[in-house]
């Protein structure tokens, strides 16, 4: 189950990436998956090949989608 942890993760004090707000924190995610890797998973495990490939449309469809993603109540 996934859902929109973008909030948190901009909170974790362990943050060390450059984003300011939740739509720039899932950009980042996908072009610089290892600026913020959550505890408990490894690293290198998101293709780093993303910024590449992806059109800037398609980013921003991706991005859109994973932040309608509702939050489990």
């Amino acid at each position: 189950l996934l859902w929109n942890t973008a909030a948190q993760r901009l909170a974790d004090p362990k943050y060390a990436g450059t984003a300011e707000t939740e739509w720039e924190y899932v950009v980042e995610s996908i072009l610089e998956p290892g600026a913020y890797v959550v505890p408990g998973y490894p690293d290198r495990v998101m293709p780093r090949w993303y910024g590449k490939k992806l059109s800037a449309g398609a980013l921003a469809k991706i991005a859109t989608y994973l932040l309608e993603i509702p939050t489990p109540s």
